[in-house]
């Protein structure tokens, strides 16, 4: 509605349909409401949206396990804003938003490999079997004092079942019996909370795991190379 001023000789204050008047130092101004421009987003822009948000998942969930964080902080140069930043960059071509393809960059350096390492599922989580570590590696972590297994899973949202939409991203770390470093051994991982729900949903399609060694202090000595578990098609 426009407001008329004074009776006779007025000015008009308000709004007429798409018009707005308005009166500023005694001069009278006219304009038409802002609108919205939705410009069409073509298949390259709604990649990138959605590769943002899903990255964005990813490196929440990495930067959130206190033990991986640590090691993109050590590593984190001058020209870095923050550890998550490194590791969003890091992840960001790793994996797409609609594709579990590719590994991601779980902690900062280069981890060591276990000899034939074998993770299987189980009825309340994964199984993880591996030989030995190999005798100069041993000697490294000897003065290993516990280990935490940390995995990031990859999962189908029940409740957006068409195709294209970004995976859920979850993580889960347990702490582990040390085990004989010197001699195959096998580490059982019992999920709990909101993973163990995926889980028992069949939702994790893609799991990957890093067996971190730490120190009297629960340091990261060193972390292992990342294992992967990919869940059968149904």
């Amino acid at each position: 509605m426009a407001i008329l001023h004074d009776k006779v000789l007025g000015s008009v204050r308000g709004t007429v349909r798409n018009l707005t008047f308005k009166q500023r130092s005694d001069v009278n101004y006219i304009q038409t409401k802002p609108r919205r421009h939705n410009l069409p987003m073509d298949s390259g822009s709604v990649f990138r949206r959605e590769q943002f948000r899903f990255t964005g998942k990813l490196s929440k969930e990495i930067h959130n396990s206190p033990l991986l964080k640590l090691t993109w902080e050590k590593a984190k140069t001058k020209k870095s804003w923050c550890a998550y930043d490194d590791i969003f960059k890091a992840n960001y071509n790793k994996i797409r938003y609609n594709n579990p393809d590719g590994v991601p960059v779980m902690f900062s350096g280069s981890g060591f490999k276990l000899i034939n390492p074998v993770v299987q599922k189980t009825i309340t989580g994964y199984d993880i079997y591996t030989g030995k570590i190999g005798l100069i590696r041993s000697f490294n972590l000897i003065n290993t004092c516990s280990i935490t297994v940390i995995g990031i899973f990859l999962c189908t949202n029940p409740d957006l079942p068409e195709p294209g939409k970004s995976l859920i991203v979850s993580s889960f770390s347990t702490n582990v019996t040390v085990p004989d470093i010197l001699s195959p051994f096998n580490i059982n991982m019992e999920l709990t909370g909101y993973v163990k729900t995926y889980f028992n949903s069949g939702s994790i399609i893609k799991a990957f795991f890093t067996i971190a060694f730490l120190d009297k202090k629960e340091h990261p000595v060193s972390f292992s190379d990342i294992l992967i578990y990919t869940s059968p098609p149904e």
